[in-house]
């Protein structure tokens, strides 16, 4: 299977192994549920997810290193979520192509952020970012 979507099912969580069991997996849909953290045995492990989609839920943090294995992620989908902030190491992810954060409730960006050489499509809208 290269696409999981589960959009839209009022989920908070997965049955424990589940994502882990995916190893092909290309795009991860969990858009519009009741998550309120990244899902357990969730996107670390996948070298071959290129977009991931968790917008409309209720995650208020990015775990640091989630995507540390995640080389081949260039779409992250977050809008509408209750982010605080982002991970320190959010320079290390070098291949984002889409980053849409809108709809949260960021007040900084880390300045490693600049390090996104690849970034076309970067989304802020409505969060509490001051000058």
């Amino acid at each position: 299977m290269d696409e999981f979507n589960v959009e839209g099912n009022s989920i908070s969580q997965l049955p424990d192994g589940l994502l882990c069991s995916l190893t092909e997996l290309t795009s991860l849909t969990l858009s519009r549920n009741s998550f309120m953290s990244y899902p357990s045995g969730g996107p670390a492990q996948f070298t071959s997810v290129s977009a991931i989609n968790l917008e409309h839920n209720q995650i208020d943090k990015i775990p640091y290193g989630i995507f540390s294995r995640a080389r081949n992620l260039t779409k992250l989908i977050m809008k509408e979520n209750l982010l605080t902030s982002l991970p320190l190491d959010i320079g290390q992810w070098t291949n984002m192509v889409e980053l849409n954060l809108g709809t949260n409730q960021l007040t900084k960006l880390p300045d490693d952020i600049q390090s996104l050489v690849n970034l076309e499509v970067l989304i802020l809208s409505n969060n509490l970012l001051k000058r």
